[in-house]
């Protein structure tokens, strides 16, 4: 598909692309808008012309080129329903010669963001939610009850210092989709399970407890890349070397997914729920069910892994397929806009803004823990943010994942 020319007038482009059908050509129009706030044409619309069909380019750019020099020729006088005026049209008529602006031109023009808005003989029919964006909202919303009414709830001044927090404080639901959960927390299971939260807690534990302790002592878990590079830069002996993908190893390959699923609260809830809603209905609306299935499992392969392996598995959220579908569509924006997603570019630059800040907040957490023995957790797992973004940017260069009709 290529860009032939531009008009100022939907009417004029209606009129154009009617009598290019007529001729057999098969063409869009998509409106775009003026984004640049310092230009005199700031918010007005200008209609693209796009072609279908490279074998006719060239006919159809000199038919342009006579609409131009005389929009009402009878040649152009086609009265098809493509004539009936568009609901969204506010644009109004003008003469051919004040519409036309080449597309030789538009390097000198003002920048435009993109919002396609396609003509009638290529409908594109209203936005609604579709099944798999509603089946994922749906799992991340039963999830997130069933963890938090299954959690237990216990005094944290009762858990043992010596023993790690996350067997107390999770849910049999967390515990299953979590990418990982290594050997040395089941172990904590068993000593819960058989002493008690209250016996574990006291300064002399139970007798029969010693040889669970002792195993657990002996079974490192992985907790990522990053205690590894602090202990080197530092000159501080290495941690311990633990086993990688213990539960993956065991043939449960769903964990590399399932942990999209999980949300800490009902803001980190609500907010990627939004996310998904927005970037998911426009995905799965042009590149349909089973390829929009695939992007969201490739995304949250590939980001959950990245985040395992730099900070372990204590990790949770769907964000980083989030960052993967934003990706994709800014992508896509720019490389195919007539397949008309629509996303502000001062979207992408806020998103971008925030993962640039949690870089630069995680920096600053990894130099003070080196120099000043003070590090901090921001709890943002930014390597699945900016390894889902890189994903769903170069799977939008995939021709499996074009919009299909």
């Amino acid at each position: 598909m290529r860009l032939i020319g531009k008009l100022n007038s939907e009417e004029l482009s209606k009129r154009f692309c009617a009598f290019l059908k007529q001729e057999g050509i098969i063409s869009e129009y998509g409106i775009t808008t003026v984004q640049d706030f310092g230009n005199d044409s700031y918010g007005e619309s200008v209609c693209n012309i796009w072609i279908v069909n490279e074998d006719h380019i060239e006919q159809a750019k000199k038919e342009f080129q006579t609409f131009l020099q005389d929009p009402e020729n009878n040649r152009f006088q086609v009265k098809t329903a493509l004539e009936t005026p568009s609901l969204f049209s506010s644009t109004p008529s003008v003469s051919a010669s004040q519409a036309y602006s080449s597309s030789e031109e538009s390097s000198s023009k003002p920048t435009y963001q993109q919002t396609p808005h396609w003509a009638p003989n290529n409908p594109s029919p209203p936005q609604k939610i579709k099944p798999v964006t509603l089946y994922i909202l749906m799992a991340c919303v039963w999830i997130f009850i069933w963890s938090w009414m299954s959690a237990p709830d216990i005094d944290q001044e009762k858990i043992p210092k010596n023993l790690p927090f996350l067997p107390f404080y999770v849910s049999s639901i967390y515990k299953t989709l979590a990418y990982d959960y290594p050997r040395s927390n089941e172990i904590v299971d068993e000593l819960i399970e058989k002493y008690g939260v209250e016996a574990l807690g006291q300064k002399q534990m139970p007798t029969g407890a010693y040889p669970l302790i002792q195993e657990y002592n002996q079974s490192p878990s992985w907790n990522g890349l990053y205690p590894y590079l602090i202990s080197f830069l530092k000159n501080e002996p290495l941690p311990q070397k633990a086993p990688l993908f213990e539960k993956i190893g065991q043939n449960e390959y769903w964990r590399s997914v399932t942990p999209i699923f999980l949300h800490g609260n009902l803001i980190h809830l609500l907010f990627n729920g939004m996310w998904i809603l927005v970037l998911g209905i426009q995905i799965e609306e042009r590149i349909k069910v089973l390829r929009y299935l695939l992007l969201i499992v490739i995304s949250a392969i590939i980001s959950n892994t990245a985040q395992y392996l730099v900070s372990g598995p204590n990790f949770i959220g769907i964000s980083g397929v989030v960052c993967a579908l934003l990706a994709f569509i800014w992508v896509r924006e720019k490389k195919a806009p007539w397949e008309g997603y629509r996303i502000p570019s001062s979207t992408f630059k806020m998103v971008l803004l925030f993962v640039l800040g949690m870089v630069v907040l995680q920096t600053i957490s990894f130099v003070s823990d080196i120099y000043f023995n003070s590090a901090f957790n921001p709890g943002i797992a930014n390597t699945a943010h900016l390894a889902g973004g890189l994903t769903g940017y170069m799977m939008a260069k995939v021709p499996l994942f074009r919009k299909r009709a």
